[in-house]
């Protein structure tokens, strides 16, 4: 799952390549993406159509729901819907400097 809120880009730092022998059709591994503050791992950068989004693992974080705090592994075990990424709308929304 992947953070599209253009703000966003201040509460991360990306460091490091990620290297994976696997090859995708549509996108490649960027940096590791952690929390600026404290250095806590949230996940990776992934680079799709040329263009870096954030990718956050579900693990590296505790969900807030009207019963509590909650941790999941996986984003599917999440109690909530996801938007669907409109590529589009991202680089209108975050690169508007470049259309």
């Amino acid at each position: 799952h992947v953070n599209v809120n253009p703000n966003f880009r201040i509460y991360y730092t990306v460091s490091g390549k990620i290297y994976c022998p696997r090859q995708f059709k549509d996108w490649e591994f960027g940096g590791s993406v952690s929390c600026q503050k404290c250095g806590q791992a949230w996940g990776m950068e992934m680079i799709y159509k040329s263009v870096p989004i954030p990718s956050l693992s579900i693990k590296n974080f505790v969900v807030e729901l009207p019963g509590g705090r909650s941790t999941f592994k996986k984003w599917k075990s999440v109690p909530c819907q996801m938007e669907e990424f409109n590529y589009v709308e991202f680089c209108e929304d975050n690169l508007s400097d470049l259309i």
